[in-house]
Parts: C-alpha cells; sequence; structure tokens
C-alpha cells in the first residue's frame, strides 16, 4: 500500500503453513531501504490515513484491529472485538464485525476508535469497500451497497452484481 515516499506491505517470516505470520515493513521507493515496523504477528487489511496504519491481527483466532504511525511507534489497539474486513473514508473506518457463519454487522468508528455506530446487521458480509455515500459489500454468492449514514435509504440494501469487487472512484470491477 503506497503513502508518499513509501510502500507499506507484510514481508512473511515464515513461509511453511502460517501465510500470515510476518513483518509489517516499509521500503522507500526512491532508495529501497526496508524498514521493518513491528515483528511476530499477523497484520492484515493494511489501511494509511494521515499518519497512521490502520491494520488487523490475529490473536487467539480472533482479529483486532490497531494502528501505528508510519515511522513505527505508538502501536495501539483500537477493538478489542473481531473485525474481519475494513475501508477507511473521511475520517471514519467502516468494518464488518461477526463471521460469515453466524452472519455478520456493518459499522463505522472515528479514527480514534470511537463513537462506534451500527450501520446494517445480520446480513453476512465478508468484504466492504466504501466509496462517497455507499458502501460496497460482498457476501458469499453477491456484491451489494447501502448508503454509509443517515436514515435514508441506510437499510436497503441493493444487489448489484455477483463475484468478487474493487470499486475506485466511480467505477466498478467484478
Amino acid at each position: 500500500m503506497p503513502d508518499g515516499d513509501n510502500i507499506y506491505y507484510v514481508l512473511p517470516t515464515d513461509l511453511g503453513y502460517d501465510i500470515w505470520l510476518g513483518d509489517l515493513t516499509k521500503t522507500n521507493v526512491e532508495d529501497s531501504v526496508k524498514t521493518v515496523l513491528f515483528s511476530v504477528g499477523k497484520p492484515h487489511c493494511l489501511n494509511i490515513v494521515g499518519g497512521w496504519i490502520y491494520y488487523s491481527k490475529n490473536e487467539d483466532d480472533t482479529w483486532k484491529t490497531y494502528r501505528i504511525r508510519t515511522d513505527g511507534t505508538e502501536n495501539t489497539k483500537m477493538a478489542d472485538f473481531q473485525i474481519s474486513s475494513t475501508s477507511i473514508v473521511n475520517d471514519k473506518i467502516y468494518y464488518i464485525c461477526g463471521d460469515e457463519i453466524l452472519g455478520s454487522q456493518i459499522y463505522s468508528m472515528d479514527l480514534d476508535g470511537t463513537n462506534n455506530e451500527r450501520i446494517a446487521d445480520g446480513i453476512t458480509a465478508v468484504r466492504i469497500n466504501v466509496v462517497g455515500d455507499w458502501i460496497y459489500f460482498t457476501n458469499t454468492s453477491a456484491i451489494y451497497k447501502i448508503k454509509t449514514g443517515g436514515t435514508e435509504g441506510k437499510d436497503r440494501r441493493e444487489r448489484i452484481a455477483g463475484g468478487k469487487i474493487k470499486v475506485q472512484k466511480t467505477r466498478r470491477q467484478y
């Protein structure tokens, strides 16, 4: 994931069974200098906003959300509950809480981890991507969209396609 002069990624430390085990690493694109921000963990769902890297990490078979400064300082747990997918837009973290079997809910919270708000529940969402005022989410067979806030259209789920999704600005790729 790029941010100015650096690229942030998970560099695997164990090429065996556990593909998620790795170091959160940044590499300068001009001089290729690599810096390990922290080791030992399973970071994923990287988002970079305002000098912070937001990520999820597996602890005791539950995904928790953290943030760390891009210089590797102030590594802080933001949520002590299971979060499986995140998207950060307009100073809000949108996330899925729950699992595919029991159902999942879409929530939002501020960038400091406060002001949690339920957006939708009982939907079995697997991945989300937020663009503008819309949350696009997938379950195991289709892509849907709902509004990010307010009451108008908030609970309306519109099926728009099937398969995988990547939304950039106003363009959707299936």
